[in-house]
């Protein structure tokens, strides 16, 4: 993975050995990059110092999508087998998890209060679940 800053063209940082991203999301201050990779984990790097985290659920499989609740404090990961896990970004503790219909999450997204999580699945179908 490269990452470039937009206003120069500059590169930053070339993230040898990074597998491809599935799906990334800024933390709402900017500093953190999460991201889902082909295995699964989600890792998290902080922008400012470099330094890499990682978020790992022994039950969570592939992750294909994430999105940081607008507040900053909860992730949210919609999976290759239809899981949703719901993690508190700040300590990687799992907060919940959903069973959804079984396909593959497309996307997934935050409601501006943080409260609501809504995923969109291969079937067309859009999902809403308590991200409390």
């Amino acid at each position: 993975m490269l990452l470039w800053d937009p206003a120069t063209g500059e590169l930053i940082e070339n993230l040898k050995g990074a597998a491809v991203a599935f799906d990334i999301a800024f933390s709402p201050d900017g500093i953190t990059l999460a991201s889902v990779r082909e295995n699964p984990a989600i890792y998290l790097r902080n922008l400012q110092t470099g330094k890499q985290t990682l978020i790992r659920n022994k039950d969570m499989v592939w992750a294909s999508c994430i999105a940081y609740s607008p507040d900053g404090n909860t992730l949210a990961t919609g999976t290759t087998r239809g899981s949703i896990f719901i993690f508190d970004a700040n300590t990687g503790d799992l907060r919940k998890r959903y069973k959804g219909d079984g396909r593959e999450i497309n996307s997934i997204a935050f409601s501006p209060n943080s409260k609501t999580l809504a995923t969109n699945s291969h079937g067309g179908v859009i999902y809403l679940w308590d991200a409390e």
